[in-house]
């Protein structure tokens, strides 16, 4: 088994973190610290530590969903000192990590969990695991900006960014209220692509991830989810139906 899985096996963090702390010379087995990927180990033989302590598999996985408040780091550690959203697990007997980011400025729907392979389907765009957001712009919108969306945005990036889904209501106060889909999850996606087409956003927030939505849960809250939840959260997606009232550029693609 690759390390990294093992690592994340294990509940350190994810595949992709697991990777940074190996680059970082955190990580050693059998004593001897490991700075290269494609290191393969034996659960049942070798002995990984990460920062001086061995780390084992749970016997049992745990999955918590988590309304991550604006001005809250999603990550473990955070090199400013911020607040992440670890603080809010200290009661928990766990060692979480969470899956994937939100922005430190936006709010909403995460899952912490110390399932590496869970972390791997509802992050990987290969899985089609939809992240649902609500957003707010400075403007009003349009049905010609929701299929740029669509087709892809220049952020900057060697490739355009895009959305999944698109649906929007213009306000009478001339902001306008997004629902954005995505597949894919790129650092500050949607303010960035936003952004490329002359907006502000005002205020972004996660409200499902795959079929699981946050429901009522409040700032700072969090609770765990049962295994019919933790399917839910896999769902792949399938389409958006444009809400009452609202106008909207879907690609109704149904995966396979």
């Amino acid at each position: 088994m690759r390390l990294q899985k093992y690592m994340a096996d294990c509940g350190v963090a994810s595949r992709r973190a697991s990777e940074t702390y190996i680059k970082e010379g955190r990580v050693k087995v059998n004593g001897r610290t490991v700075t290269e990927m494609g290191v393969q180990v034996n659960p049942d033989r070798d002995v990984v530590s990460v920062d001086g302590k061995r780390i084992r598999p749970p016997q049992s996985h745990g999955y918590y969903a988590f309304y991550k408040p604006r001005s809250v780091a999603s990550t473990c550690q955070d090199d400013r000192d911020r607040k992440t959203v670890l603080d809010y697990f200290k009661n928990v007997d766990r060692r979480l990590f969470p899956v994937g980011r939100l922005d430190y400025d936006s709010e909403g729907l995460m899952i912490l969990t110390d399932d590496g392979d869970f972390a791997l389907r509802a992050t990987h765009p290969r899985y089609r695991v939809g992240k649902t957001y609500r957003c707010t712009i400075d403007g009003g919108y349009n049905q010609e900006k929701a299929r740029e969306m669509l087709d892809g945005v220049d952020i900057g990036d060697p490739t355009p960014a895009k959305a999944a889904d698109v649906t929007f209501q213009n306000r009478e106060d001339g902001r306008a209220l997004l629902t954005i889909v995505l597949l894919e999850g790129r650092n500050r996606q949607i303010r960035r692509m936003l952004e490329a087409q002359g907006y502000r956003v005002l205020r972004l927030r996660r409200e499902c991830i795959g079929g699981l939505s946050m429901g009522d849960m409040k700032p700072g809250t969090y609770r765990r989810l049962s295994a019919g939840e933790v399917e839910r959260a896999l769902l792949p997606f399938r389409g958006a139906q444009p809400e009452k009232g609202a106008q909207g550029a879907s690609r109704r693609k149904h995966s396979k």
